[in-house]
């Protein structure tokens, strides 16, 4: 796996980010939690409430 830079540049990248503006996606960027994660761990289990939103900046996720 190649170390990705991530900034506020991933935010407009991805689907949730491509209306954003500029700024917008900066002050996300800015209060968002970056994590590495590693094969097999967890996300969230099938069935708990939503408390998150997820980017995932490279990778897979398998959902299931």
């Amino acid at each position: 796996m190649t170390k990705q830079e991530i900034s506020h540049h991933t935010w407009l990248k991805s689907v949730v980010g491509k209306d954003l503006s500029d700024g917008e996606a900066r002050e996300l960027f800015m209060i968002s939690r970056r994590e590495r994660l590693k094969k097999d761990d967890k996300l969230f289990a099938e069935g708990e409430s939503a408390v998150a939103l997820f980017l995932i900046a490279e990778g897979t996720v398998e959902i299931g």
